[in-house]
């Protein structure tokens, strides 16, 4: 029994907590209240204590004042000199509810009611049902965690009105949801006071940046400014882009602080292109770019790749270095030959490590074991001018490594290469 109520209650928690809000105890509000807890009995009685579970129902007259009816059960046992059996125990009633600081989210009240109690003891004919009259006093408080569900504790002096009287106590957690009644209406809070917005806008990022060398010939063009743009302001006229006088067609769009376009076509290989935002360009509040922003960048392609003149794998090189091996030098030697013989043939050696490592390291291994085959090659005979190096670190691996720390699996082996591709 205890670990129902517990984990009902703790539902019930998580449920109303996960809606945030402010609160108020509502005038004309119709309230519901299931609860938790405990009643216990008084030591004269024939009954044993036990947790006690229900519901309450309500009505707030005013903010301050409600009533609300209750009824609650327990499971309990007669004491072991009646004859220790299963009893039912329901008691039900009436409260007056009077509420403190209704206006806030911590709401004490204090409560005054009457009802009366029942003993039941199922299966057992002889024995007769014991029922009692009370009056109960006591209070609480409810803790809104949104407008219309608070959490609540209670606390009520239980006393049985009969010819032998007996002093009950009672305490029970739960909540309070809260339907209807009158909200209170949130005044708008228009702020005066804030200065009209008369900051020029800029532009501090560009993509491509400025200078750039080697842009990817199919990449936008981005302009990111220091604040939203009125995107009325952001047309064709006012973002360009050129290559030389001639202006490159292509679509322009806007959001929010960024602007791009994006080319009808690939850029040309090596050839540079500038791009201007003028003055045209504004923020939401009409303020104009101070001057035009130019920048220029240079369009690159990769080259194509049509075969592999060879590949030398980890065994190749000294162990975590750029120094070739005497087996990976044999296999330079035999590329020297066919180079020599094929003077029109164009190289690019690209090198690739495993995913052990940190990326900076795996990065510039992957360049200086490239470097150190081209500086082989030219060492033979090979003009420099038809050989290009490439570091790609472990960004193109050959097989998946299931696990990046094992440096001497079959996967991570297989990945640290330096291929030596025929381009066109």
């Amino acid at each position: 029994m205890k670990k129902i109520l517990k984990g009902t209650l703790t539902s019930l928690l998580l449920v109303s907590l996960a809606t945030p809000g402010f609160a108020e105890n509502r005038k004309g509000a119709v309230t519901l209240s299931p609860f938790v807890g405990g009643y216990v009995l008084d030591r004269d009685q024939r009954e044993e204590s036990r947790p006690e579970f229900g519901l309450r129902a309500g009505y707030n007259f005013t903010e301050n004042f409600g009533a609300e009816a209750m009824f609650g059960y327990s499971l309990t046992e007669t004491k072991q000199q009646y004859g220790s059996r299963e009893a039912d125990r329901y008691r039900y009633g009436v409260d007056l509810l009077y509420h403190f600081m209704p206006d806030g989210k911590f709401v004490p009240f204090i409560a005054l009611g009457g009802g009366g109690t029942n003993f039941n003891i199922p299966n057992t004919p002889s024995a007769e049902n014991h029922n009692a009259g009370l009056v109960d006093y006591g209070g609480g408080v409810k803790y809104f965690v949104n407008p219309d569900i608070a959490l609540r504790g209670d606390v009520r002096h239980v006393i049985l009105v009969h010819d032998i009287g007996e002093n009950n106590f009672e305490y029970s957690v739960g909540l309070t949801f809260n339907f209807g009644g009158e909200r209170k209406a949130v005044a708008a809070i228009t702020d005066t006071s804030a200065p009209a917005d008369t900051v020029a806008p800029t532009v501090f990022f560009t993509s491509p940046v400025n200078g750039a060398p080697a842009v990817p010939v199919s990449q936008k063009v981005n302009a990111a400014f220091s604040e939203p743009m009125d995107p009325a302001t952001i047309t064709p006229e006012i973002f360009t882009l050129k290559q030389g006088n001639t202006p490159v067609a292509g679509k322009l769009s806007s959001s929010g602080s960024t602007a791009t376009f994006a080319p009808s076509r690939n850029f040309e290989k090596g050839k540079a292109y500038t791009a201007t935002v003028t003055t045209g360009a504004k923020d939401l509040a009409g303020n104009a770019l101070t001057r035009d922003y130019v920048w220029d960048f240079t369009a690159f392609a990769e080259p194509r790749v049509i075969g592999c003149l060879a590949t030398l794998d980890n065994s190749h090189f000294d162990f975590d270095s750029a120094n070739i091996s005497e087996n990976g030098k044999t296999i330079l030697a035999a590329n020297i030959v066919v180079l020599k013989n094929d003077p029109t043939m164009a190289i690019r050696v690209a090198g690739h490590t495993s995913a052990a490592g940190s990326e900076e390291y795996n990065q510039k291994l992957s360049e200086r074991r490239a470097e150190a085959v081209k500086d082989y090659l030219v060492k033979g005979g090979i003009d420099a001018n038809r050989i290009s190096t490439i570091g790609y670190s472990e960004k193109y691996p050959a097989q998946h490594e299931a696990d990046p720390s094992d440096r001497l699996s079959a996967a991570a082996l297989a990945n640290m290469r330096v291929v030596v591709e025929i381009i066109e």
